[in-house]
């Protein structure tokens, strides 16, 4: 009697030659046996919760991220908000700094941020009052004091003439004191050829 040879046979299992080794396949006690291929019996291209828990890929991650996101822009918006509102705020409510008399005698100095504010102030006061106890140091002149402001980096500055028009400021050896209360009118524009001129005319102790 002829024998055959069984090539593909194994430990008692017949395999047909266009079995495919990846899929599961069965032992000879008929226990299925789990390809080297998927991880905890699970399908190739398939990852288990764990991992996805670990890549950052659950649906909870991504919930709680999303969330973080929203709150931190919800901050920081609120932040914008509350600042824009303080300013606002602080502008409409604030009284100017010449509207009264200061609790002390104020030190304006020639070519510093001091002499900024305080042209500034007194430019915005054009045509009114102002409550004044600020001794001026700058260049004098006969009735009057050249003050330097909005200096530039390069030390170059431009110069107001604060004019005592009664001549009733204080003298002092480097300035004059302006004490009381003082009607403001400004004399040119400040630019060009045209210079800047300050009045101050005092109306008494203290404004009405």
């Amino acid at each position: 009697m002829a024998r055959h040879r069984c090539t593909p046979c194994q430990h008692g299992v017949v395999r047909r030659p266009d079995e495919s080794h990846d899929g599961p396949s069965t032992s000879a006690s008929g226990t299925e046996v789990v390809s080297k291929g998927s991880v905890d019996g699970q399908p190739d291209g398939k990852t288990s919760w764990v991992q996805r828990l670990l890549d950052n890929k659950t649906g909870l991650q991504r919930a709680v991220i999303s969330l973080g996101a929203l709150a931190g822009a919800l901050i920081a918006i609120g932040g914008v908000v509350a600042a824009v509102v303080r300013v606002l705020g602080d502008d409409g409510d604030r009284p100017s700094s010449l509207e009264q008399t200061p609790d002390a005698t104020q030190q304006i100095v020639s070519g510093t941020p001091a002499a900024d504010e305080f042209v500034r102030d007194l430019l915005e006061h054009d045509g009114s009052v102002v409550a004044l106890d600020h001794e001026v140091t700058a260049e004098k002149g006969p009735a009057d004091v050249r003050l330097q402001y909005d200096c530039s980096d390069a030390g170059v500055c431009a110069m107001v003439r604060l004019q005592d028009v009664a001549v009733e400021a204080g003298d002092m050896p480097e300035g004059l004191w302006f004490a009381g209360c003082f009607a403001v009118t400004q004399d040119g524009v400040g630019y060009g050829a045209e210079g800047l001129d300050i009045e101050l005319r005092r109306q008494g102790e203290a404004c009405p």
